[in-house]
């Protein structure tokens, strides 16, 4: 059964350079997730927290472009 938060991500980032793009928090389990034009409904997942995310961020571990 389909939890009703599921699917749903709240952005953090959006950005039009190069391409429809977005980094995001998705709800049903907190992770940072990534989608990218043609199919920005699939993402792929970043870091398991959004502490994770900006840890990864700051060691250069991660690029966001």
């Amino acid at each position: 059964m389909r939890k009703e938060h599921e699917g749903i991500d709240i952005p953090i980032m959006l950005s039009v350079d190069g391409g429809y793009s977005y980094w995001a928090i998705r709800i049903c389990d907190e992770a940072v997730v990534r989608g990218s034009d043609p199919e920005s409904e699939e993402v792929e997942k970043a870091a398991d927290s959004f502490d994770e995310f900006l840890s990864l961020l700051m060691n250069r571990k991660i690029r966001i472009d």
